[in-house]
């Protein structure tokens, strides 16, 4: 069998992604689905899924007629919108492009942004060059359990959720009838190396095209630490998909006579629920905007795994102390709800449950005390503050939509001078460059294509 990336309609779809030069906001990616269904209503069906929390419309496309079904979703995490463009871009090249849907025995049911109301407090940053301030100042998450992707309800043991958001219902509802056999969840980072999720294990040449798709555009593979310790790798810079069953039975192995459900307040991820109906594969494709060469260099440091990791721990804990005394002092002021106060309180929280774990866990984990590599350096000591340090950022903007008052002033300038140092620090520390938009769209396109490929010759 020949190798996917060698056919045609693979190689012109990726080589067909135009030079982007800045992210789309919803009500352009908005626009131009109405002008594609208008465009082409032999090929394209529109319908509104459902709204969103302040009642915007959700529009998701139907292209294509095959006999297997994929189901994808930009902006699950509404600070990640490199998904949206690559939806953007596949909408429009499916309707144009013939080969490619008869190569692809696929009907794909597409929704370009499924937070609409967070991302629209990201698109401060979207437009002009991409800088590590600019992100900061105009960047927003939402808690855990106001996000689309981790609000599916779920049963577990000791842990109950089922407070689905309206953006989830929908997903939810689509999923229980579209009934899809693959999944495609749109997320990125914002610093780093690249790297992927899958619900499933794959095999070997599949792993290794996948990693070839971001070499071939200079973005180094992720080599640091995996985002959870209770992740299980697959492969070189692929792991399996991790779920909320995968945390509540780390949560019980590392705190044993708690209950995990105590520490949990997110729902499951649409696999899990998707699980309820039929047995998707699952693939994230994690990409940065900026990138860093250290990220993937296994050069060994002067210092074991365990001792960066208790460096990390320690600065974890450095940053919450100095926002929980932020907060502290903001929040008898806070008279207008904003969803920033709510992303800053989950992370106090979560980290407040979470250190004392992570901290247990370095004490017993084994293999620990082998040399750390420099990429295992540069993601604890430059990946993870940068990380913590965007609530700051967020607490700025909290403070900022409340009535003026004195001690908020003082409370936004402490932690507008927070967010300068790590600045300066970042600055120091990173070799960074940023990515093209047209990369980035490939790597995920093209991740997208080989597993669908896969799927469909099996």
């Amino acid at each position: 069998m020949s190798d996917v990336r060698t056919q045609a309609w693979f190689r012109n779809a990726l080589e067909a992604v135009p030079d982007y030069p800045e992210f789309l906001t919803v009500d352009e990616l908005d626009a131009s689905t109405r002008a594609l269904a208008e465009a082409h209503p032999d090929l394209v069906q529109v319908r509104v899924i459902g709204r969103s929390r302040s009642g915007r419309p959700i529009p998701m496309l139907r292209i294509g007629s095959g006999r297997r079904r994929a189901l994808l979703f930009g902006c699950p995490h509404p600070n990640e919108p490199i998904g949206a463009m690559m939806l953007e871009y596949l909408s429009g090249r499916l309707c144009a492009d013939a080969g490619l849907r008869r190569a692809l025995d696929w009907t794909f049911y597409i929704i370009k942004c499924i937070d609409v109301d967070g991302t629209r407090l990201n698109e401060g940053w979207f437009k002009g060059t991409f800088t590590t301030g600019r992100y900061i100042r105009n960047f927003y998450r939402p808690a855990f359990h106001e996000q689309v992707e981790w609000t599916f309800p779920v049963e577990y043991k000791t842990y109950r959720f089922d407070a689905p958001l309206p953006e989830t219902r929908a997903l939810m509802a689509a999923i229980e009838e579209i009934r899809p056999d693959f999944i495609y969840s749109l997320h990125n980072a914002a610093l780093g190396g690249a790297f992927y999720y899958s619900s499933h294990a794959l095999t070997d040449d599949l792993y290794e095209s996948l990693r070839r798709l971001p070499r071939e555009r200079g973005l180094p593979l992720h080599a640091g630490e995996p985002e959870m310790p209770f992740v299980e790798p697959l492969s070189e810079a692929v792991y399996r998909l991790p779920t909320l069953v995968d945390q509540y039975e780390f949560m019980a192995r590392v705190q044993p006579g708690q209950d995990p459900a105590a520490s949990l307040r997110s729902g499951a991820c649409s696999v899990e629920y998707a699980r309820r109906f039929c047995d998707p594969v699952a693939l994230v494709t994690e990409l940065p905007y900026v990138v860093d060469p250290r990220i993937n260099d296994p050069t060994p440091v002067d210092i074991t795994r365990r001792r960066l990791l208790q460096d990390g721990l320690a600065r974890d804990e450095e940053i919450l102390t100095l926002l929980q005394d932020l907060y502290r002092r903001a929040r008898p002021h806070l008279s207008v709800p904003t969803p920033f106060e709510t992303a800053v309180q989950d992370l106090l929280r979560f980290l407040e449950g979470s250190l004392p774990a992570r901290r247990r866990w370095l004490e017993s984990a084994p293999d620990l005390d082998q040399p750390a590599t420099t990429a295992q350096w540069f993601d604890v000591q430059v990946l993870l503050p940068f990380y913590r340090v965007l609530y700051y950022g967020m607490l700025i903007r909290c403070a900022a939509a409340q009535p003026p008052h004195p001690d908020l002033d003082q409370v936004a300038a402490e932690a507008e001078a927070a967010v300068q140092r790590w600045e300066a620090y970042l600055d120091s520390h990173l070799r960074a460059a940023v990515v093209p938009i047209r990369h980035l769209v490939q790597v995920q396109l093209g991740a997208g294509l080989l597993v669908m490929d896969y799927l469909q010759a099996r």
